[in-house]
């Protein structure tokens, strides 16, 4: 089997399972929910000022404009992210456990190429899902609201470069953990630790986790600029994860 044949095995497995049924409700849900939540803001707050009134304090309604309806885009993308990595923890160990994998190297599947192919799989699972999520988006913010958001296609991207990191965070911690748990605890482990050394002074400037921040960009407290050498220190941290993870699979005992 060639390593191109192995990838249109993981890609059929993934949609055979159910898991790209899955992962597109996930991310369908979140975007209706996040142009729902946007849509039942006003009525919200109409009844909060017509209860605040009985009290004799009144409260100034708020027009609910496209930034509100993107402000939920961005807020909720992470749960989805989160449902991908908890799916797809168990996805190299699992095959350790089992010894699935042996009978593939045996009859000349390179272990490069079974990486390569779980992790370029899960890349393509993360860009139709996220597709998914902003074209529906896209399309209600369009129907409900006129007015335009400046910037929304790159903060969309350097969101999405989020994600991509987080998968090659998966993909080194997958290639030499014994257990989903111990690939959950090193993902979230140096999420966590990136989150926390943001309250250092100029720290965040220089971290990933920054590629999240997408909203600010919206809201005009961040330039495009900004997030150059936060995008760079990922994309070389994902290059290292996958040469790291490579590195590690050939000696992991399957």
């Amino acid at each position: 089997m060639s390593g191109m044949a192995f990838f249109r095995k993981e890609v059929t497995e993934i949609v055979r399972r159910k898991k790209a049924l899955i992962i597109a409700i996930v991310f369908a849900a979140f975007a209706l929910l996040g142009i729902g939540t946007a849509l039942l803001t006003p009525k919200i707050l109409d009844m909060v000022a017509e209860e605040m009134a009985t009290q004799g304090i009144v409260m100034v309604p708020k027009d609910v404009t496209a930034m509100d309806a993107w402000m939920q885009f961005f807020k909720n993308i992470d749960i989805p992210l989160i449902v991908m990595v908890l799916m797809w923890a168990g996805c190299f160990t699992e095959e350790y456990r089992r010894h699935t994998l042996v009978p593939l190297v045996t009859k000349g599947l390179k272990r490069t190429d079974i990486f390569l192919s779980k992790v370029g799989a899960l890349l393509c699972v993360w860009t139709a899902g996220y597709g998914l999520y902003f074209l529906l988006s896209y399309g209600y913010t369009l129907y409900y609201w006129s007015d335009r958001v400046p910037h929304i296609i790159p903060a969309v991207l350097l969101e999405w470069a989020f994600g991509i990191w987080i998968i090659g965070l998966w993909a080194f911690f997958s290639s030499i953990a014994s257990g989903s748990f111990q690939v959950l605890l090193g993902v979230g482990g140096v999420y966590f630790l990136c989150t926390f050394l943001t309250i250092i002074p100029k720290t965040e400037k220089y971290l990933p986790i920054r590629l999240s921040s997408g909203l600010s960009l919206l809201e005009e407290k961040l330039a495009i600029g900004d997030f150059v050498i936060p995008l760079c220190v990922a994309g070389v941290c994902f290059a290292l994860c996958i040469a790291g993870g490579l590195a590690c699979i050939q000696k992991k005992s399957i």
